[in-house]
């Protein structure tokens, strides 16, 4: 099954900024990456995107002694939302589990 309507979590690494581009019936609100954009991960849709995204920019990004901030590389946010999502897949199974073994 081809899934054709998702979410494109983009990342511009000289603006340290975000965009969520989202694909309607295979087809994207803007072209992916472009205009210095990178793609760093496929959501199903926003919901699934934007508390990632919140996740980077709140814990990793702004956790710093400085005002500005870390500067991220596009490998570097590749491999946070990568973490993240193993954490998240990871505890769906520890409750799937849960719940079968009551």
């Amino acid at each position: 099954m081809i899934i054709k309507n998702y979410t494109l979590v983009e990342w511009n690494q000289q603006q340290q900024i975000f965009h969520m581009n989202r694909v309607i019936n295979g087809v994207a609100d803007h072209k992916p990456n472009t205009c210095g954009y990178k793609t760093v991960l496929r959501c199903l849709n926003d919901e699934e995107a934007y508390p990632l995204i919140e996740y980077i920019i709140t814990h990793i990004k702004q956790e710093t002694t400085t005002s500005e901030g870390i500067h991220l590389t596009t490998a570097q946010v590749k491999r946070h939302l990568k973490a993240a999502m193993k954490l998240i897949t990871d505890f769906k199974q520890l409750e799937l589990e849960t719940i079968s073994s009551n």
